[in-house]
């Protein structure tokens, strides 16, 4: 997702940036913002409306979707409002507040936001599904094959070849990120909880445990996790029962040196949880 976004335009990602910011630290701008939303809304047509107050984050990546709508649908809005305060900004704020404004006032920002935020919404959609760590298997193939989720990127494809009588690509760079989403893979979200399961297995108690015993401890708790179960619901297969021997878990004691530093899991051997 950073790498896609890098493909937008320079001021888009400062728009995107310093307006939350803008607010984040004054109470006395989100009530002013929150004044001029009500008379532009006499009639509370867009009640519910979220406001553009939210931050962008380098870790979640599924926020930067919400802070594009928050920025579209309050579009009209912030460009009054900028407009409205530029005269009475002071001189820490004011460059800021002229950059802000120029940049609302720009029609092609919007253009590009109109044209990015379907695509972001549905890839951000698409992960959050892909990311669940109870998802059903079979539920999310049905899903995808039905092509619920399809973003035609023939499409886009053809937006990037596409080129003017004078020979340029207009819309290149919007093409070459909305195609860098489509290329992302979908999440990551198991492999970063398995680093939070190995600061729990190997404690300052346990600092001695071995790569070998650390990995079957691992792959019974992500097994039991997976399965929503409880280690005392667990019930051992009969081929593990079989392998449960002195000889598979510790292998031949009489020829460990353990003043060599010997791993006390060294003789630990996979085994599949399935069967």
């Amino acid at each position: 997702m950073e790498r896609a976004f890098e493909k937008l335009p320079s001021n888009l990602g400062y728009l995107l940036s310093k307006v939350p910011k803008w607010f984040s630290k004054s109470t006395l701008r989100r009530e002013a913002f929150n004044n001029l939303f009500q008379v532009m809304d006499a009639n509370n047509d867009r009640r519910g409306t979220p406001k553009p107050f939210q931050k962008m984050s380098t870790t979640r990546w599924l926020v930067r979707g919400k802070v594009i709508y928050s920025l579209l649908v309050n579009w009209h809005e912030l460009k009054a409002y900028f407009s409205a305060v530029l005269p009475m900004a002071d001189a820490s704020c004011r460059y800021r507040a002229r950059e802000l404004h120029g940049m609302f006032s720009d029609p092609v920002n919007l253009l590009y936001l109109e044209f990015v935020s379907p695509v972001v919404t549905e890839f951000e959609r698409v992960h959050s599904f892909f990311q669940a760590t109870d998802a059903d298997p079979e539920e999310m193939f049905t899903r995808y094959a039905s092509q619920e989720f399809e973003v035609p990127v023939s499409f886009w494809s053809g937006v990037l070849q596409y080129k003017s009588k004078s020979g340029q690509q207009p819309f290149k760079e919007l093409a070459m990120y909305d195609l860098s989403c489509l290329a992302t893979p979908t999440s990551n979200a198991v492999v970063e909880r398995i680093f939070s399961t190995v600061t729990n297995v190997k404690t300052k108690v346990r600092n001695r445990l071995q790569s070998k015993m650390l990995d079957a401890s691992i792959r019974i708790r992500m097994h039991v996790q997976f399965q929503g179960k409880c280690c005392t619901d667990f019930k051992a297969s009969e081929r593990m029962l079989e392998r449960f021997t002195s000889q598979n878990m510790y292998g031949n004691l009489e020829d460990r040196d353990d003043s060599e530093g010997g791993d006390p899991g060294e003789g630990v051997e996979e085994f599949d949880l399935l069967y």
